[in-house]
């Protein structure tokens, strides 16, 4: 899945939702690939690495889908929660206490699982000669 950042729509977030977007790295129409999405308090949020490659939950209403090719082997939890629903790979989304480890940075393998996946599509992005 593909994204493009998008200032404008960034900047007509509401207020509740603008937090989400302090310190950020992104270029307005630098496209970003997604690594995990999440529904969290009534809001979709997108997995983004940003330019300084931080990774970060961003509003998906601040970008605009360029590709919305779900990677293969992603899955789905569903929650009742304040997170309604994580869809990534399964180190991400197996669980919402996976999800909230991951958001918390509070397991080095979780991480490290994380690092070797961006490591991988990086080498099939260069491959196939994707840019980011």
């Amino acid at each position: 899945m593909i994204v493009e950042y998008r200032a404008d729509l960034a900047d007509a977030l509401p207020e509740s939702r603008r937090r989400f977007m302090n310190q950020v790295r992104l270029t307005p129409g630098r496209r970003y690939e997604v690594h995990g999405i999440s529904v969290f308090e009534q809001t979709a949020f997108v997995l983004v690495m940003d330019d300084i490659d931080t990774d970060a939950f961003r509003p998906s209403a601040a970008f605009r889908v360029v590709d919305a090719t779900i990677p293969q082997g992603w899955v789905c939890t569903p929650s009742d929660g304040v997170v309604q629903l994580v869809l990534g790979p399964p180190f991400l989304a197996a669980s919402v206490e996976t999800y909230n480890t991951f958001v918390d940075h509070s397991d080095r393998d979780q991480l490290n699982e994380f690092w070797q996946h961006l490591d991988a599509r990086r080498r099939v992005d260069a491959d196939e000669g994707v840019e980011g």
